[in-house]
């Protein structure tokens, strides 16, 4: 706890101490524990005690987990970033922790782990994973004219959430008429076929035009990983690439 019986009334601190309570029992299984702060005056010594009065209730185990507001986002992907296991006690944490892993994903708006109503059993507790999803595709397209280059046209697309399979693809040109020509494709798959390994490769294609001659590049790369924890990722890649130069510049 962060409070000590030295510090000034503040009441940011009284609520994460409350928060870190609420998490000591509901890790033991007590999802409806109830923590109530009350504070004692002392008008002589202009002293308050704080006394934090707890009713634990019973210890309950996780029943159905439902996910409802995704019209895009499969179901799979939202149920592989929850800790919670049906038929598993109650964790406080591990609740906090799958509501973290879904907002990091970004394709939400809003994620609410929500109690539903009884499912027969006061120790049981059916969830409700309540989201609100959010645009996950993004597209840049500019075009312009120089002296130097020529026309020239740059441009990207990228989807976070290809399919709705949690996959990621972009794409990126940039292209002028006398200077240079590139072309990048990219996909990542974070769990290849449905287990904590990614695959994922990169292709491109590239051109540059100098006054003595042309350079010509060709290559891409594989890249395998596997997930460690939340936030840790282990990755090899090989890579690979061909390149050409052509005399005169203009010659084709």
């Amino acid at each position: 706890m962060e409070i000590d019986d030295q510090q000034y009334f503040s009441q940011q601190i009284i609520m994460k101490d409350l928060s870190e309570i609420q998490a000591i029992y509901g890790d033991k299984g007590f999802a409806y524990a109830n923590i109530v702060p009350r504070p004692v005056m002392n008008n002589e010594t202009e002293v308050m005690d704080l006394v934090f009065q707890i009713t634990q209730g019973e210890v309950v185990s996780i029943g159905e987990i439902k996910i409802s507001g995704n019209t895009k986002t499969r179901d799979k992907v939202i149920r592989r970033e929850i800790k919670l296991i049906e038929g598993e006690l109650f964790n406080e944490t591990k609740k906090r922790e799958s509501i973290a892993n879904l907002n990091r994903l970004g394709f939400f708006k809003t994620v609410d782990l929500q109690p539903l109503t009884d499912s027969g059993e006061s120790n049981v507790m059916d969830l409700n994973v309540q989201v609100e999803e959010t645009s996950t595709g993004t597209l840049n397209l500019g075009v312009g004219f120089g002296g130097f280059q020529g026309f020239a046209v740059q441009g990207s697309m990228n989807q976070t959430n290809l399919f709705g399979q949690g996959k990621n693809i972009g794409f990126s040109v940039n292209w002028s008429e006398n200077v240079n020509r590139l072309f990048n494709l990219n996909y990542t798959d974070p769990y290849f076929l449905d287990t904590k390994w990614s695959f994922g490769f990169d292709l491109y294609q590239s051109l540059r035009i100098l006054p003595d001659f042309r350079e010509q590049r060709i290559g891409g790369s594989i890249r395998l990983g596997r997930l460690l924890t939340d936030f840790w990722r282990t990755s090899v890649r090989y890579r690979f690439d061909s390149t050409d130069l052509i005399f005169p510049p203009n010659a084709y």
